[in-house]
């Protein structure tokens, strides 16, 4: 299996130098039980936001990007306004969107989002956050969803290898054989055995108490072959979790657990991918000066009943 291809599949969400005042990490788990991928990108001295963005853009080509426009980036030599033209004329395809902490008027925010929305022409839309991080959550969840930030895949995969993932197989003549695992989500996994079973598992079988190991988490699970098909590398067999009750997918209290490693998994292919990257970034030269428009400046003498 080709891992970078596979982790870059697949529609990603990245909130660029995020707040966490106002967001929470935890929230990109709790986007995961909803099938979407999400991830911060946070401000550090090691990468601009410009080799960041630029890295993001050219690995993961279908990836939705929000900045946080109250963090500050004169400190490279540019401001969003000039920023965000520049990453939309060099990725026209582009799904970017922004946050900004709640503006005190709504004079002030209908200003802001006028400009970015039809001034710069951003597609991603404008969340006001609010100071209550719970609400943040229900705001970002509907721009998410308004964005179909869940792509094309009903579920998110994440990708196993050389994470510590693996099944305990006992076959009918009692053999225990180790078996790592191709990939996981909240409903089916797979795996690939390069010479196959002694005794193939066939279609619809069902395998009872399976037991799984997925990043030192232990648990036990039934699981049905959903389909098989011979590669060069093996054969693949790809499962279907279903619970004790017999409906597709795991019982509660194993979903959240495995939604809190296959993060883990996601977050670590991800990041692992874009540091590499980021050393091997080479800035876009542009041969000229991208016109843009000048950022608003909110007059405070305006009040709300001022808009008409």
């Amino acid at each position: 299996m080709d891992s970078k291809n596979e982790i870059v599949k697949g529609r990603k969400t990245f909130f660029i130098a995020p707040d966490e005042l106002l967001l929470s990490s935890d929230f990109m788990e709790e986007y995961l039980a909803k099938d979407y991928e999400c991830f911060f990108i946070k401000n550090d001295l090691n990468n601009t936001i410009t080799t960041k963005v630029y890295t993001i853009l050219s690995l993961f080509s279908d990836s939705i990007i929000f900045f946080n426009i109250d963090h500050h980036i004169e400190n490279e030599g540019t401001d969003w306004p000039h920023f965000i033209t520049k990453v939309s004329h060099d990725y026209p395809n582009a799904c970017i969107g922004i946050m900004y902490e709640k503006r005190k008027t709504i004079a002030e925010k209908n200003k802001l989002e006028k400009f970015y929305l039809y001034d710069l022409c951003i597609k991603g839309g404008c969340i006001q956050l609010e100071f209550q991080k719970y609400r943040n959550f229900v705001l970002i969840e509907k721009v998410l969803y308004a964005n179909q930030a869940m792509g094309r895949r009903k579920m998110v995969r994440a990708i196993c290898n050389n994470n510590n993932c693996y099944i305990n197989y006992e076959d009918k003549d009692g053999k225990v054989t180790y078996l790592p695992l191709n990939d996981i989500s909240l409903s089916h996994f797979s795996i690939t055995i390069k010479d196959d079973l002694e005794t193939p598992i066939q279609n619809t079988e069902k395998l009872l108490n399976l037991s799984f190991i997925i990043k030192g988490m232990r648990f036990i699970s039934n699981a049905i072959l959903f389909t098989k098909r011979k590669l060069e590398e093996g054969t693949l067999y790809v499962f279907a979790f279903f619970s004790n009750n017999g409906k597709i997918g795991l019982d509660e209290t194993l979903n959240k657990l495995l939604i809190q490693k296959m993060y883990e998994i996601l977050y670590e292919n991800c990041s692992s991918l874009l540091l590499t990257s980021y050393k091997n970034y080479q800035p876009i030269k542009e041969p000229a000066p991208l016109p843009v428009k000048k950022e608003i400046i909110f007059d405070e003498s305006l009040s709300e009943q001022s808009i008409s």
